[in-house]
């Protein structure tokens, strides 16, 4: 994992939580809580390209398990684990879907467009 943050990551995460906001109507405050936990899938990443997710080591959950949290020297909360989670899956599963093409209205036609990818 590089030091460095890679610039197009950002801003693929930035047009994702705007996408977010103006499709989902998500609120500025939920916007903001997704800014922190997406701002770990950027710490994760680092130098590497987030749309070749699947070559970084270690995984997104096992950079999560071993982080410390930023004000401590504890490891990060399970409330936090699971978010954090669950909203980089949704930005992998639907983000990038999001910032290029027909975007699904509900979470119904978002599961059927994944179990149409396959696995």
């Amino acid at each position: 994992m590089s030091e460095s943050i890679a610039r197009t990551n950002y801003q693929l995460l930035q047009e994702f939580l705007a996408c977010l906001e103006r499709v989902y109507l998500v609120s500025l405050q939920t916007r903001q809580r997704y800014d922190s936990y997406l701002r770990l899938l950027l710490l994760w990443a680092g130098g590497a390209i987030l749309e070749q997710a699947n070559l970084i080591e270690p995984t997104f959950p096992q950079f999560l398990v071993a982080h410390v949290g930023q004000n401590s020297q504890e490891p990060l909360s399970a409330s936090t684990l699971r978010k954090a989670t669950q909203l980089a899956r949704r930005f992998f599963c639907l983000g990038l879907r999001c910032l290029s093409g027909p975007i699904p209205r509900d979470r119904g036609e978002l599961d059927r467009n994944h179990q149409d990818a396959g696995p």
